[in-house]
């Protein structure tokens, strides 16, 4: 949340604003810590990162490499989470060359510093339409804080990729996922399953009565999930647990019993 503008009558002093206008970030952040009102130091703050914001991505637009290497090296008060809007200037303006620069300059990097540049990778991909390499981004990154993050929004863009697949062909769009090699991991088999219950449900029941038999345990768990979850949805208790009990895998099962028995 952005803090409150200041009331009219006080202003920045003419010191943090110099200091900021002369790109002496270092000397700003000193005059910041001695601002005694919490309230007006968070709201001086937002105006310095917006000022070194503006000043990295015009940078970065202008020369890529020297701007990622001067953060990379701590001069001028930079954290290094702005290597990522460095990055991602650079990404935009040439795609390839931001990809060999990354791939010639990894070995050197600490691991917070590549860690900010795979966060980039992986929004850009996103942004970008494709997934795959936001999840390949997302598998290097070492921080697990981080991890979750670009986790949670692969995890959106491929929910939406493999709805829109059944939407588009449900026999095609279950046989991308059955045959194993198209980067979902098995539990997206379920969201599949129930995209294609919601938008026939008697042609998913056709497809189950064709390929159910012959599904690997894994997969028929996660169709059964998907009935259960759709009976219990409907408050159909009974056909929920008859569905439940068709789950192999047992924390899984218990997790659908215990949905039902709520």
């Amino acid at each position: 949340m952005m803090a409150e503008v200041p009331p009219k009558d006080i202003n920045p002093s003419e010191a943090f604003r110099a200091a900021v206008a002369e790109d002496r970030l270092e000397d700003a952040r000193t005059l910041l810590d001695k601002v005694a009102d919490e309230g007006y130091r968070r709201f001086l703050n937002d105006q310095l990162n917006a000022a070194i914001e503006q000043r990295i991505r015009r940078r970065a637009r202008e020369n890529p490499p020297e701007t990622l290497d001067r953060i990379i090296q701590g001069g001028g008060g930079v954290e290094t989470f702005w290597l990522e809007v460095a990055m991602a200037e650079y990404l935009a303006t040439d795609r390839t060359a931001a990809l060999a620069w990354h791939e010639s300059h990894k070995a050197g990097l600490s691991v917070e510093q590549n860690d900010r540049i795979l966060l980039a990778l992986a929004r850009w991909a996103l942004a970008s339409g494709d997934w795959r390499p936001a999840a390949a981004a997302r598998d290097q990154v070492m921080n697990e804080e981080l991890k979750l993050v670009i986790g949670d929004e692969v995890g959106a863009a491929m929910e939406k990729d493999i709805r829109a697949r059944v939407r588009q062909s449900p026999a095609e769009a279950m046989a991308l996922l059955l045959g194993g090699s198209s980067g979902f991991e098995t539990f997206w088999i379920e969201v599949a399953f129930n995209e294609f219950m919601s938008m026939d449900g008697r042609q998913a029941n056709n497809w189950y009565a064709t390929h159910g038999r012959s599904l690997p345990l894994e997969q028929h768990d996660r169709v059964a999930l998907a009935y259960a979850r759709a009976a219990n949805h409907s408050g159909s208790k009974d056909t929920a647990l008859a569905w439940a009990e068709r789950i192999h895998e047992r924390v899984l099962r218990q997790v659908v019993l215990e949905e039902i028995s709520k």
